[in-house]
C-alpha cells in the first residue's frame, strides 16, 4: 500500500535528488504531500477530476501537505476531502513527483488512483470530520477527459502520473479491490506473560499502533475484516472494526 516511485522533475539535490549544474542541497528542508487522480469511466470514457486554484490560476491535481504524525495514505483522501468536498478511497499507486521549490525546499508528492465513493460508504465512517472546500484555495473541482485533462494541467510534470493512470486503465488495472495485510501491533513479551499464548495481549505501544491503522484502512475502503481470534490480532483491527 505504499506509494510508487517519484519522478525527479527540476534540479537540485537533496536525499538523492541530483540536478545538473545545480549546487548540493543535501540540508534541504523536505515537504512531504500527498494526493490523487481521481477517475471514473462516464459514457465508456475514462475521466479524470482535475482543481482550480483561484491563487495560482491553475489547474492541478487535488494534493496537500502531510500533517504531522499523519501517514501519506490518510492525507491524499483528507486532501482530496477538502479541495473536491468528496470521499475517495484509494487505489493502485501512481508515480510521485519531486523538486525543488522556488523557495529552496524540496517537496515530495506521493499519488494514487482513486475513485470517489459516497458517504455511506463503510470505511468513511472511520474518518476523522473533514472542513468543507474553502474558495478562497479551491474555486472548482471538474470532470475531464484524459485528452481535456493533459491540455488543462498547468505542469507539464503532473501529466506524469496520467499518463500511468491511462496505462494502467488500458491494461485493465485500474479499477482494483485492495486487500490489506497488516500484522499485529507490539505484543507483550512471552517472558513477561504467565497465560495462555493466545491470550497475550498487546503492550500500550500495539495499542497506539492499533489506532495508527484506522486511517489507513479507512484511506483504502476497507470494508471487510478477517483476523484470528487469539488477543492481540483481535485487539489491532478492533479500532477499526
Amino acid at each position: 500500500m505504499s506509494s510508487a516511485p517519484l519522478k525527479k522533475v527540476q534540479g537540485g539535490r537533496a536525499r538523492g535528488i541530483t540536478g545538473v549544474g545545480s549546487p548540493a542541497l543535501e540540508s534541504t528542508p523536505v515537504i512531504e504531500c500527498a494526493g490523487a487522480l481521481v477517475w471514473r469511466v462516464h459514457d465508456g470514457a475514462l475521466q479524470v477530476k482535475l482543481i482550480h486554484r483561484p491563487k495560482y490560476n491553475d489547474w492541478s491535481w487535488p494534493k496537500g501537505k502531510v500533517d504531522l504524525g499523519e501517514t501519506l495514505a490518510a492525507a491524499a483522501v483528507r486532501e482530496v476531502k477538502e479541495e473536491t468536498g468528496k470521499y475517495i478511497v484509494l487505489g493502485i499507486a501512481l508515480p510521485g513527483l519531486q523538486y525543488i521549490t522556488p523557495e529552496g525546499e524540496l517537496k515530495r508528492v506521493h499519488y494514487w488512483a482513486a475513485r470517489q465513493v459516497p458517504k455511506t460508504e463503510p470505511s468513511v465512517v472511520a474518518r476523522p470530520p473533514v472542513a468543507p472546500v474553502n474558495a478562497a484555495e479551491v474555486d472548482r473541482s471538474e470532470w475531464c477527459t484524459v485528452k481535456e485533462a493533459a491540455k488543462r494541467l498547468s505542469r507539464a510534470a503532473d501529466k506524469i502520473p496520467l499518463t500511468a493512470l491511462v496505462d494502467a486503465y488500458d491494461k485493465g488495472e485500474l479499477d482494483t479491490h485492495v486487500v490489506a495485510i497488516a500484522r499485529h501491533g507490539k505484543a507483550l513479551a512471552r517472558a513477561q506473560w504467565n497465560g495462555p499464548e493466545a491470550t497475550r495481549p498487546l503492550t500500550p505501544l500495539g495499542v497506539a499502533q492499533s489506532e495508527a491503522l484506522v486511517p489507513v484502512f479507512a484511506a483504502f475502503g476497507i470494508s471487510d475484516v478477517v483476523s484470528s481470534v487469539w488477543a492481540r490480532c483481535a485487539a489491532t483491527t478492533a479500532p477499526y472494526v
